[in-house]
């Protein structure tokens, strides 16, 4: 078992609390009356002195004009913010395209949820139901009918979101032969006489607008597009 180390006091300031040595009123009124000096750390860091004279002069005197040289000197990079910015077309070797700006709002419409839920938001609101007004029945029935072969419905939908996505929207369309026989039976079925033998669509596909290009043109008006075409669409077609 370990001894306790003996304690032995180095203060008297302990010996004034001691039980019956003194009131504590006493010993409060002795503190109370003991006079603390204030004590320095050092120099003073504040040194300088002033006077109402100094004061006065640094209020009236007056300085030379200032001038803001940044106005009257060329920027090296002048319009730097307009020159990087992106415009809707880019010239190129092979025609006119607008491929970075509709890669850039894919991209957005990909990574950035709160630009998907507003395009697809308004397509939505803008894919409404069609309702046809007129009194030929037959011909209403073969419009329907026409409607509901190509998918109306989807192909509505996928126009308005690449419509509201990127502003270019390119359907290619498939046309439908049909003869004397097939158009006797859709003219007894569905419509009057006024059909021909020939085509009609009977289904549109939605392009990809980054493959789509225009050839240069005078002007924007009469542009010929091209579709340029993946390694796999090459194949397909061999």
């Amino acid at each position: 078992m370990k001894e306790k180390r003996k304690y032995t006091k180095r203060s008297e300031y302990w010996d004034q609390f001691k039980t019956g040595a003194q009131p504590i009123e006493n010993i409060l009124h002795a503190v109370g009356n003991q006079e603390t000096l204030p004590e320095t750390a050092g120099e003073s860091f504040y040194n300088h002195s002033s006077d109402a004279s100094t004061r006065k002069v640094a209020y009236t005197d007056t300085t030379g004009s200032r001038r803001n040289a940044i106005h009257s000197k060329t920027k090296t990079h002048r319009f730097s913010n307009i020159r990087n910015g992106l415009l809707p077309y880019d010239y190129s070797s092979d025609g006119v395209n607008v491929r970075d700006a509709i890669e850039l709002c894919q991209k957005a419409y990909a990574n950035i949820a709160i630009f998907r839920n507003a395009i697809d938001i308004m397509a939505e609101f803008s894919n409404s139901p069609i309702y046809l007004e007129g009194e030929n029945e037959r011909s209403k029935k073969f419009i329907e009918g026409w409607l509901k072969k190509i998918n109306i419905w989807s192909l509505k939908d996928q126009y308005f979101r690449e419509y509201y996505r990127s502003g270019n929207v390119f359907l290619y369309r498939l046309d439908g032969k049909f003869n004397n026989e097939d158009l006797l039976k859709m003219n007894y079925v569905y419509a009057s006489q006024t059909l021909k033998p020939g085509q009609i669509p009977v289904k549109y596909i939605l392009l990809n607008p980054y493959d789509v290009v225009a050839d240069k043109a005078t002007a924007f008006q009469t542009g010929v597009y091209k579709k340029l075409l993946s390694d796999y669409e090459l194949e397909r077609l061999r």
